[in-house]
């Protein structure tokens, strides 16, 4: 896991568009840097499943992600997951020490699950850079 983490918001899609690389199209909704946070850590580890869902680069749209900057594999989670490691982190320390950037990561993940539904199966992918 890098040092850093880029978090991917995707919506799952099983078209076999990209069967043929061995994944399946991830539609990007969102990109948050979250930089350092330790706490992703303890559920973005080894024990972490590896996603079979691949999201394209923002910025070249012909460059699938699979990979992060230190080469490991994505690993992905559910939203409702990542909520829980937030809101274990708040738990953990005192108001004035949270970190600024969990609060928006927080909210946009509860409305994120707010729409969740068989159309829109959303998950959570992090890259390290």
């Amino acid at each position: 896991m890098g040092y850093e983490s880029r978090i991917f918001v995707i919506r799952k899609n099983d078209h076999p568009a990209l069967a043929d690389k061995g994944f399946l199209y991830a539609e990007t909704m969102v990109i948050y840097n979250m930089c350092k946070f330790p706490a992703f850590q303890a559920i973005f580890n080894s024990d972490c499943p590896v996603t079979k869902y691949a999201p394209y680069d923002q910025e070249d749209g012909d460059i699938l992600i699979v990979k992060d900057k230190y080469g490991d594999p994505l690993r992905e989670r559910t939203l409702e997951e990542v909520i829980d490691c937030l809101d274990q982190y708040i738990t953990l320390n005192p108001e004035g020490e949270i970190y600024a950037r969990v609060w928006p990561l927080k909210a946009m993940l509860e409305e994120f699950v707010k729409i969740q539904s068989d159309y829109y199966r959303l998950a959570v992918l992090h890259y390290g850079y």
